[in-house]
Parts: structure tokens; C-alpha cells; sequence
């Protein structure tokens, strides 16, 4: 449970990454909470979360998968609408959007090689 994100505006909902590529999604309205946080739907990768975001004033979740693949779901539909790879990810671990879907930034852990001579 240490990757999650909160929809914009009233947070209603939380994308709640979970085990083998699954994104729970969370009703984190007043009922729901009351409720102790119940499931509403889940969405699922090919391989381990590594990031989340929210775009489209919620209407769209982003997902980053281990291997640097970014999932675009419809959350109304929880279809894959569109997925991208970045190119010369390596340790992808970081996933940021804007609001209004215009802007998506993917961070990654610096390759470090070692080496040694003889």
C-alpha cells in the first residue's frame, strides 16, 4: 500500500496500487469511508505498479508499470484506453499528470554502472 493517489477535486475515489498489477479503486466519499472504504472496481496491469496518476478532472487514471509501460484507463469504463512505453525508461518509479491531461512526466532512478579495470 505505498503507492496511492486521491482523485482531484473532492478526492472522492482512491487508486490504491495492489499486488501483481492491480489498481484498486477505493469510494472514498463520506458513505464509503463510513463504510470502512469500499471497492468500487480495480484495474489491471501486465506487470507491478510503480506509479499512479489522475487526469481529465478524474475522468481518466494513469498507471506505470515496472517495465516503463504507461496504462491510460477510462475509470467509468475501467477499459485501457491508450498505452505508451518510455523509451529509455530504466527504474521508472515516478508518475505525475496534469489536470487536464496535457502534460505527463515519467521519472526514472539514474542507471549507475560499475565497473572495475584490471
Amino acid at each position: 500500500m505505498e503507492r496511492f493517489r486521491f482523485s482531484p477535486g473532492a478526492g472522492d475515489v482512491l487508486a490504491l496500487a495492489g499486488r501483481r498489477g492491480y489498481v484498486h479503486l477505493v469510494d472514498w466519499s463520506s458513505s464509503g469511508v463510513s463504510r470502512g472504504g469500499q471497492v468500487i472496481g480495480e484495474v489491471k496491469m501486465n506487470v507491478a505498479v510503480k506509479g499512479i496518476a489522475w487526469q481529465r478532472d478524474g475522468r481518466e487514471l494513469l498507471t506505470l508499470g515496472e517495465d516503463s509501460e504507461v496504462y491510460v484507463w477510462d475509470v467509468g469504463t475501467r477499459k485501457c484506453v491508450d498505452r505508451w512505453r518510455d523509451e529509455g525508461g530504466f527504474g521508472s518509479c515516478a508518475l505525475e499528470s496534469s489536470n487536464d491531461g496535457n502534460w505527463t512526466a515519467v521519472g526514472c532512478v539514474p542507471l549507475l554502472l560499475l565497473w572495475s579495470t584490471p
